[in-house]
């Protein structure tokens, strides 16, 4: 899940208005709304169009849209199983 407090705090820094923003990503201002709140999910071209909008290095970038437990969830579904000798 987003760290939608973060997305939101870099986007009040940015200057940009909410309305701009959505267009910028394609949506509507009640779909960025949504968003923010955490009620829906940034689908990863609007994490990148945002992150580009508001100049995020990779470590902001990564804070916002892809936090520890996230990482650490989905590093272990994409372990493959160790291979056992045929018998």
């Amino acid at each position: 899940m987003a760290n939608t407090n973060l997305i939101y705090t870099y986007i009040q820094d940015s200057g940009y208005k909410l309305q701009y923003v959505a267009s910028v990503l394609h949506i509507s201002s009640n779909t960025l709304r949504h968003k923010l709140l955490g009620e829906t999910q940034f689908k990863l071209d609007e994490a990148e169009r945002l992150s580009t909008m508001l100049g995020l290095t990779m470590a902001e970038r990564d804070a916002c849209f892809f936090d520890a437990e996230n990482r650490f969830s989905r590093s272990a579904a994409l372990e493959l199983p160790k291979r056992g000798k045929r018998q």
